[in-house]
């Protein structure tokens, strides 16, 4: 459970302060370049958006131990996996969703191990 609350309050901060970041930069490109809204990089960039908002989400339901936590957390890290190698192969790297992507990587591997009870 301990490890659990962890990993809700890492979520709610490396999808969370990502996601914000990045709705800032899309309202701005909005405002801006009203012609930015018909690219396919501005609508990966805003599913991208969506779904680090999501994770943020996911990490306050994981930090509360809600019981479908881990599921919606799963769900939620291979949308953002899919949606990272989509846009890492369609226009390179981009530090901040590869941070995101490790982070996700390594948190579904946390998540998914299995238990081990020890009896001591």
């Amino acid at each position: 459970m301990k490890k659990q609350r962890i990993l809700g309050i890492l979520w709610t901060i490396f999808c969370g302060i990502p996601g914000l970041v990045l709705l800032w930069q899309l309202s701005h490109d909005v405002i801006s370049v009203p012609r930015v809204v018909t690219s396919p990089r501005f609508c990966l960039a805003t599913l991208l958006c969506l779904l680090y908002l999501a994770g943020a989400v996911a990490g306050i339901s994981l930090f509360r131990c809600t019981q479908s936590a881990r599921r919606f957390v799963g769900v939620v890290a291979f949308l953002i996996l899919g949606t990272t190698i989509v846009d890492f192969n369609a226009y390179g790297p981009i530090p901040m969703c590869v941070v995101v992507g490790v982070f996700v990587i390594v948190s579904l591997v946390l998540l998914l191990l299995p238990r081990h009870d020890t009896v001591a």
